[in-house]
């Protein structure tokens, strides 16, 4: 255990100079020494799980800052290319430079939607924008909002809002 006890403060005063942290007075040195203070394996792991947390902190925040700075990125893209009907996570992903599978596991942990519900849920929000003018067909909605077929507009459609496009577009005549 001494041995142990004597690499993990040599680790603790090794890596502290290069961690930043935001609040002053961290003296890494006491730090270290209440490891030399515990009794058992248990002890030091406790203490060092904290310790290291404390040093990660900056970290996880920046990641944080990151993941919702791509989260940013995804959206824009999706606004800007919602009308595409070739606008897919593989094409997000690429325009991030990041795997599909990353942003998607991004997505789905921000934004609680994976980015096909997310899109479609954009694609209809704009479709019930364009529905509100009685002079817009349906078909014409849909391939505005990037849905080429109309019967899957009209299905996707019901699926968000509970009432067909006609219906809808029949309710806002009556607002």
């Amino acid at each position: 255990p001494y041995e142990i006890k004597f690499e993990v403060c040599k680790w603790i005063l090794h890596v502290a100079p290069h961690v930043r942290l935001e609040e002053q007075g961290n003296d890494w040195e006491k730090q270290a020494q209440s490891i030399l203070a515990t009794r058992s394996l248990g002890e030091i792991k406790e203490r060092l799980t904290r310790i290291c947390l404390h040093m990660m902190s900056p970290f996880r925040s920046e990641m944080t800052n990151h993941h919702r700075e791509i989260i940013h990125m995804v959206e824009k893209y999706m606004k800007d290319h919602f009308s595409n009907p070739d606008t897919s996570l593989t094409a997000v992903a690429e325009h991030v430079h990041l795997s599909a599978n990353y942003v998607s596991r991004l997505i789905k942990r921000n934004v609680g939607k994976t980015f096909t519900e997310w899109l479609n849920e954009y694609r209809m929000e704009e479709a019930k924008k364009l529905l509100r003018n009685k002079n817009n067909k349906s078909y014409w909605v849909a391939e505005k909002v990037g849905i080429p077929d109309a019967r899957y507009f009209s299905q996707l459609f019901r699926k968000h809002t509970r009432m067909t496009p006609s219906e809808f577009k029949n309710q806002a005549d009556r607002v």
